[in-house]
């Protein structure tokens, strides 16, 4: 695909970008401003909440944003990303959304991109793809020969399961219709609200379009939730959200519940062994998880051979294999 980067003049359909802020790095805000500053599309405005940040924070944030009149600073009492994101929703005054995180950044012709394939296919969603940068790496991207894909409603779905697509469940590589936006954020998730967010939507998706051009830089950090092996009772809530999700499965792509039941046994797990780990006190949320593994056990049996053993292990050594995996991806990440 040939990518104009020049800048777009013509008036073009307004995009809001809604970009939630709480204590950000500011060097890492900075970047993330200049990265939509410079976007090769010009009809933005750009919503930046902040949700809750110490007033240093706060102060420094309305200083960079000054810096593009298209940014306007929403400051709130800290009610979590989702409740920052629904209040921009609620703002915003586009025809299009974008979400961006204050500590990412974005290639110039991310906006660009994400309409033009929307506009040319008459699409309801498109996506671009994501590159995530690890500890304070900055990739140079080529995307010289990217190509795009048209993909029906059930497609859309079962690539947001998909590790080998760049759709996935992301919520930041994505432009929406806001008309076609019936369900916000789940203010009471505090993990996975993002696919539960696009599992709703999609079943507004007629057609899809996914680019391969990689626009999005994703930090990953010592403090990203993925990266944390701590327990509290707050990633109870990841399997809730996946159990949402399951349900709009059943409906809209029963061939991916099978994907879906394994993901929440494997995170019922995954916090079982967490909460042994931490010697955390609570049988209530212990005996929550106990039922969730029995009443998913069966799922399972579709894994792949490696992975059905793995399950297994982490059943029976669940300390064990904890330690050990976060062994590994502690050298991995380094």
């Amino acid at each position: 695909m040939d990518y104009n980067i020049s800048v777009i003049k013509m008036n073009n359909k307004k995009v809001s970008i809604i970009v939630p802020f709480w204590n950000t790095n500011i060097q890492y805000y900075q970047k993330c401003q200049d990265s939509i500053s410079h976007q090769s599309y010009q009809n933005l405005e750009v919503i930046v909440v902040d949700d809750g940040s110490r007033n240093e924070f706060a102060e420094r944030l309305d200083e960079v944003a000054k810096l593009d009149e298209r940014t306007r600073v929403i400051h709130k009492q800290n009610g979590g990303v989702s409740s920052a994101r629904n209040l921009g929703l609620k703002e915003a005054t586009g025809e299009y959304i974008a979400f961006v995180d204050s500590d990412d950044w974005v290639e110039p012709i991310f906006i660009e991109t994400l309409v033009r394939t929307m506009e040319a296919n008459n699409a309801q969603i498109s996506a671009v793809g994501v590159i995530e940068e690890y500890n304070g790496g900055e990739t140079l991207v080529d995307n010289a020969h990217a190509e795009f894909k048209i993909l029906p409603r059930k497609d859309m779905y079962a690539a947001l399961l998909s590790y080998s697509t760049n759709i996935r469940g992301y919520l930041c590589n994505k432009l929406f219709r806001k008309g076609l936006i019936t369900q916000i954020f789940n203010e009471n998730y505090h993990y996975c609200e993002d696919l539960v967010f696009n599992a709703h939507y999609m079943k507004q998706v007629q057609i899809g379009v996914a680019s391969s051009a990689l626009l999005y830089h994703y930090r990953l950090g010592q403090e990203n939730a993925t990266s944390n092996f701590d327990y509290n009772s707050k990633i109870l809530t990841l399997i809730d959200a996946y159990r949402e999700t399951e349900t709009i499965f059943q409906i809209e792509c029963p061939q991916k519940l099978g994907f879906i039941r394994n993901a929440i046994l494997k995170q019922a797990l995954n916090i079982r062994a967490r909460y042994k780990n931490s010697k955390a006190n609570d049988i209530e949320q212990y005996n929550r998880l106990q039922q969730i593994i029995e009443a998913y056990w069966d799922a399972y049996k579709v894994a792949p051979m490696a992975e059905k053993f793995n399950i297994r292990l982490t059943r029976a050594f669940p300390v064990l294999l904890f330690k050990t995996k976060r062994c590994i991806l502690n050298i991995k990440n380094r």
